[in-house]
């Protein structure tokens, strides 16, 4: 919004008042986090909830002018349950009947990676490649 209100002084000057809002703590992240999951009934092992308090805080350390806060934080939640569903699926109705249907587990959550590796972007092309040489 800055960037659109600086490119228009004219509009720039009939906003009197501006409204800052600063990005949540990962402390605030992850407690975001825990109340989404309440809100679904799934209940994290200690495990699940210390590596997602971890990669929140690594989303956090290394966020950039596009860091979605809490929207981040609905992305995460929902693939953790995803995930979770998708193992509870893959279980015989055996293993499935003693299995706790609402507990995260860390298997639901491990491809959360705290690796900056995954922050490269490797986008293909899209039109015509010249050949080469020219």
């Amino acid at each position: 919004m800055e960037d659109f209100l600086k490119a228009n002084p004219g509009l720039n000057s009939r906003f009197d008042k501006i409204l800052k809002f600063e990005d949540y703590s990962p402390k605030e992240l992850n407690r975001i986090a825990l109340q989404m999951l309440a809100q679904e009934n799934v209940v994290p092992s200690p495990e699940a909830e210390e590596h997602i308090k971890e990669y929140l805080a690594f989303l956090h350390r290394y966020r950039d002018k596009y860091f979605g806060n809490a929207r981040t934080v609905r992305n995460i939640v929902n693939e953790a349950i995803k995930n979770h569903n998708l193992r509870l699926a893959a279980l015989s109705p055996e293993e499935r009947a003693h299995t706790p249907a609402n507990l995260l587990t860390i298997e639901d959550v491990q491809s959360f990676k705290t690796d900056k590796s995954s922050f490269v972007f490797n986008k293909q092309s899209i039109g015509f490649r010249r050949p080469a040489g020219e």
